[in-house]
């Protein structure tokens, strides 16, 4: 795995925009631990951001289901029915 595996766009409230991140270890499990099951649903498919919208309410917050599942392929990941992990409000107070 490459240190650019890890960086990330996220989004920043305060600047209401997507900023390169990075997530360490620790936050990678604290995403995969603190999450639920979820499923990638019709009319979702390689749609990360559909995905994000409907469990997280926004779908700038598609990185941090990519991270939760340790996703490598990009929206290849994302095929129909697959059981993928949601993380939770917890998570994120966590990070």
């Amino acid at each position: 795995m490459k240190k650019n595996d890890f960086i990330k766009d996220i989004y920043c409230k305060e600047l209401d925009t997507n900023i390169k991140g990075f997530l360490s270890d620790s936050q990678m499990k604290i995403l995969r631990e603190n999450s639920t099951n979820g499923q990638v649903m019709q009319g979702m498919e390689y749609r990360p951001d559909k995905i994000a919208a409907y469990y997280l309410g926004d779908e700038r917050l598609s990185w941090a289901i990519s991270a939760a599942n340790n996703f490598q392929n990009g929206i290849q990941d994302y095929y129909l029915g697959r059981s993928i992990r949601i993380p939770t409000d917890r998570a994120f107070i966590l990070l």
